[in-house]
């Protein structure tokens, strides 16, 4: 073996143009498939970083009326109730654990005179060790000998204890100040809990416990995320068996806030990755066609080569090799060539992976653990040998088939020889050429779908408009009426500020895919068996509409007349109008909102038009808005429209809000036009990378007919000399030539129209207002392939046009 390893250093050394370009090819193939592999390898395989992580689950709660109307039987709503959460811990036998979080924003006051907004999230005292971690400093929450968490204590993220406080162990024990509470740091949580894993508004700075003791009448109010540990041996079957029945049971108890609802148990590892599971693995099947093309390309250059080694390998057979022996000496060259180009694939790939990782967005989880590991470097060996093997077996298998030819004194350059590796290097070229189709096609219809994503109307006009999210600082002594004015003074002080065209604020931005449906009843309007249909609740402000640019189509907007003590108003959006009000006018109906069991009726006082929530690949929903300045809310985003840039308006508006009051925690700032660009990352992000792999396995494909043109030009030489001297024209030797190649594309093209017609059915699920089917991209995928497939045989053809009949007759 180590002389075969010599030797195959010594052939592949001799020819560093061949070398160069086999691993120039390899390196693409390979790296780009290791790059996508290290994020399928952090994002869908590696487990989460918990101690058995296969029995922990999270508990969707699901509105039946608006899973119906959504047409959607998953996960629906975000939250559940403490009393729900009480219940099933009580009367349910599937879990060791349940414990609830929920995520909001504060200002914490470390005690030194320094101040910083954070991320916080209140946990039950259970959180922690549900999850199973250890702490890196101190201790996590307890309970006291009557079950009752402790109170006003913290637990930092190990980020913020480094970043803050300089990873100081002194500082437990400390006393801080979260959201006007002065709280006791009793210890430091793992960085592996910080990636928003169970929280859509980012990743946790700071942990303080919360109590499930709420009223009774709390049991309507869903806002908890709940995760579950399972007991030894149950199910995720078995626990969704029991939940369904003890809900029932609660619907029949509780009909005023149960009616319709459920919840889906779900392994936590799925909720996380499902939405982009499809996506990842369809990306993996594109890349591995590119690395399938690479390698055809590399073994139609072995095969060229074969012929010129036949007389190195027959004079190597008649001193006794045996043809097992010369089959081990090329396929050793091949598999040193394959694992030299998959060296260079893992350092292209480290490269490339923060490319993939950038341009995903924020949307992909679990980003933040990509690298390589032990199974990265084990795929990329894998996949080195792999090619390896498929690329060098068949030019082994001929050289050597050659080589006992010649070796028997049998003619090496025979009709049968020449016959089969020609059909040999067409067959290669058109399974070229059907990868490469079946990626183009699929590439199209996704850039076909992000355009046509991007040219939906979102329904407000994002231009010029400035998004900030605010929370009430001590939201523990705030009163309704002090936040309402706190909002108000904010609202009256941006609205001065230079070029600021108006402000509002709002509960919930759109597209923010965060769903808060409540069910909804008309007045004098008889109601049915079935529950109540839902629709999307949003408190806004009266600048809200005017500032977000969302038309008004009928009646008036919030107004200084709607405050508190006043009748209550809403307003709807037109879904709503349509589905709740149809034929009829909506403005002075009355409705009802909410599972409590006498709701305030509301009076429709305008209708504004639709907003894409959900995205743009989704239909609006129905939508009403409350006044905030009747229902106050402690968390909201504020909304500037401005003449000015974002970033002098940011400062203005930062100002303004520390004049009213310097602990007023701000979050998530970006402009409306980042908000919808934020919409389409994932389609945007599908489409560019399918579409970069369609690119290079054409590239790859037209080099692959260009080596085969180039290759039948030099072993036609003499036979195209003797038909120019007998009289043959260019367009004859033009015809010729190019048929060969052509022909091969012709076959490659509809194979690879059967395969598109098959594996497109895979992205039905991720087209948009597109058939999977769509004649128009299958047409310009036919003839861009086409196109480039005649530019690349015509280029080498030229080179049979050139030939000197007296030149190649006295090269014979």
């Amino acid at each position: 073996m180590w002389q075969d390893l010599r030797f195959g250093l010594r052939v592949w050394a001799r020819q560093p143009g061949l070398t160069l370009i086999v691993l120039l090819t390899l390196a693409l193939g390979i790296g780009a498939n290791t790059s996508l592999f290290s994020v399928i390898n952090a994002v869908l395989l590696r487990p989460l970083p918990f101690p058995e992580p296969e029995r922990l689950v999270r508990l969707w709660g699901v509105d039946k009326a608006q899973a119906q109307l959504a047409g959607d039987a998953g996960r629906n709503d975000y939250g559940a109730s403490p009393i729900d959460v009480l219940d099933w811990r009580a009367q349910s036998h599937s879990f060791e654990e349940l414990a609830v979080t929920g995520s909001g924003g504060a200002t914490l006051i470390t005690g030194e005179g320094g101040s910083v907004q954070v991320r916080s999230e209140g946990v039950s005292h259970n959180f922690f060790t549900l999850l199973g971690v250890s702490p890196v400093l101190g201790r996590f929450f307890e309970t006291d000998s009557s079950g009752k968490p402790e109170d006003k204590v913290v637990v930092l993220s190990e980020s913020l204890w480094r970043r803050q406080f300089g990873a100081d162990p002194s500082v437990l024990g400390r006393t801080v100040t979260l959201a006007g509470k002065p709280c006791t740091v009793i210890g430091v949580a793992p960085l592996g809990l910080e990636p928003p894993l169970f929280s859509p508004r980012g990743a946790p700075d700071i942990w303080h416990p919360v109590a499930l003791n709420e009223p009774p009448s709390m049991r309507g109010v869903r806002w908890y995320a709940v995760l579950g540990r399972l007991r030894e041996g149950v199910t995720v079957a078995q626990a969704q068996a029991e939940l369904d029945a003890l809900n029932q049971r609660l619907e029949m108890d509780f009909p005023a806030t149960n009616t319709g609802r459920s919840v889906l148990v779900m392994p936590l590892t799925e909720s996380l990755v499902q939405e982009v599971r499809p996506a990842l693995l369809l990306l993996l099947g594109a890349v591995g066609f590119v690395l399938l093309i690479g390698t055809a390309n590399v073994a139609n250059l072995l095969i060229a080569r074969s012929v010129t080694r036949q007389r190195e390998l027959a004079i190597r057979t008649a001193l006794g090799a045996s043809r097992g022996r010369l089959l081990r000496q090329l396929l050793v060259e091949s598999l040193l060539v394959a694992l030299a180009g998959g060296t260079l694939g893992l350092l292209l790939a480290l490269w490339l992976t923060d490319v993939l990782v950038a341009l995903s967005g924020n949307g992909m989880p679990r980003l933040q653990s990509v690298h390589v590991d032990g199974r990265v470097l084990a795929f990329t060996l894998a996949v080195s040998l792999s090619s390896g093997l498929l690329f060098g077996l068949l030019p082994a298998l001929q050289g050597s088939r050659l080589a006992q030819q010649a070796a028997a004194g049998l003619p090496g350059r025979s009709v049968s020889t020449g016959r089969s590796q020609r059909w040999t290097r067409q067959a290669l070229v058109a399974g070229e050429v059907a990868l490469s189709l079946v990626l183009l096609v699929g590439a199209g219809l996704l850039l076909q779908t992000f355009w046509r994503l991007q040219r939906v109307d979102p329904g407000f006009q994002p231009q010029q408009v400035l998004t900030l999210e605010l929370a009430t600082p001590r939201p523990w002594t705030t009163t309704p009426e002090q936040a309402l004015s706190n909002s108000m003074r904010i609202l009256e002080e941006v609205r001065t500020l230079p070029g600021v065209i108006d402000a509002g604020s709002m509960s919930l931005l759109p597209l923010s895919d965060v769903e808060a449906c409540q069910p909804v009843r008309v007045e004098k309007r008889a109601q049915g068996a079935e529950p109540p249909p839902c629709a999307e609740v949003r408190t806004s402000s009266p600048g809200y509409f005017r500032a977000m640019g969302l038309p008004l189509l009928s009646g008036r907007l919030f107004d200084a007349r709607d405050t508190q003590g006043q009748p209550r108003v809403v307003v709807i959006n037109s879904a709503m109008a349509r589905r709740f009000f149809p034929g009829e006018s909506p403005l002075g109906k009355r409705i009802a909102a909410g599972s409590s069991a006498e709701p305030p009726w509301m009076e429709v006082i305008g209708v504004v038009g639709d907003v894409h929530h959900f995205g743009p690949s989704k239909a609006p929903v129905p939508e009403f808005y409350k006044a905030q300045f009747q229902d106050p809310v402690w968390t909201y985003w504020l909304v500037v429209r401005s003449e000015r840039e974002a970033g002098q308006v940011l400062s203005a508006v930062r100002g303004a809000i520390r004049r009213i009051d310097p602990e007023i925690p701000v979050f998530n700032v970006r402009t409306a036009e980042e908000l919808l660009s934020g919409s389409v990352a994932q389609p945007r992000f599908r489409a560019l990378l399918l579409g970069a792999f369609a690119a290079l396995a054409m590239l790859l494909a037209a080099l692959g007919i260009a080596g085969v043109v180039s290759w039948s030009v030099a072993q036609r030489t003499r036979e195209i000399g003797i038909r120019v001297a007998l009289g043959a024209q260019p367009r004859d030797v033009l015809r010729m030539v190019m048929g060969q190649g052509l022909a091969a594309v012709l076959v490659g093209v509809a194979l690879g129209l059967a395969g598109a017609l098959a594996l497109t059915r895979v992205l039905e699920g991720l087209l948009f207002e597109l058939t999977a089917t769509d004649p128009l991209t299958f047409a310009s995928g036919v003839v861009a392939l086409t196109g480039t497939a005649l530019l690349a045989s015509y280029l080498p053809t030229r080179r049979a046009l050139r030939i000197d009949p007296a030149e190649a007759l006295r090269l014979e």
